[in-house]
C-alpha cells in the first residue's frame, strides 16, 4: 500500500492491483477530476480495480431523462415550473452541501452524471 499526497503529478505506482480515491474527487473540480483519474489510468494495468469512495449528488430526473440510463438515478414526476425535479425524492443534505461549495469553493459538489461522464467518456 502507498499513499500518494499529490494529485498533480503521474501516479508514481505502477500496475497496482487496486487505486482507492476515498473523498478525492469532490475537492477537486471536474477539470482536475479527470487529471487525476488519467494519471490513474495511465498507471494502471488491464486488471486494475479503481474504488472511488465519494459524496455524489443524487441524481432526480423528471420529464428530460437523458440520464435516466445512469444507475442511481431516481425517477420522479416533473413538478410545475419553476421548481427542480428534486422534490424531496432524495435526501436534501447533498443539495444543501453541493449550494455551500459553490459558494465557498467557486464549484459545486461532484453530481452522478458528471462523474459518470468522467468515467466512462
Amino acid at each position: 500500500m502507498s499513499i500518494q499526497p499529490t494529485t498533480s503529478c503521474p501516479q508514481p505506482v505502477k500496475n497496482a492491483d487496486v487505486f482507492l480515491l476515498r473523498l478525492i474527487c469532490h475537492d477537486w473540480s471536474d477539470l482536475y477530476t479527470d487529471k487525476i483519474l488519467r494519471h490513474l489510468r495511465d498507471a494502471a494495468q488491464t486488471t486494475t480495480k479503481l474504488i472511488i469512495v465519494e459524496h455524489v449528488v443524487p441524481l432526480v430526473y423528471g420529464e428530460d431523462e437523458t440520464y435516466k440510463h445512469i444507475p442511481g438515478a431516481v425517477s420522479t414526476d416533473a413538478p410545475p415550473k419553476p421548481l427542480l425535479a428534486n422534490t424531496m425524492a432524495v435526501n436534501v443534505v447533498p443539495y444543501l452541501v453541493d449550494l455551500q461549495n459553490l459558494f465557498l469553493r467557486i464549484f459545486p459538489e461532484s453530481r452522478l452524471q458528471c462523474i459518470s461522464h468522467t468515467i466512462c467518456p
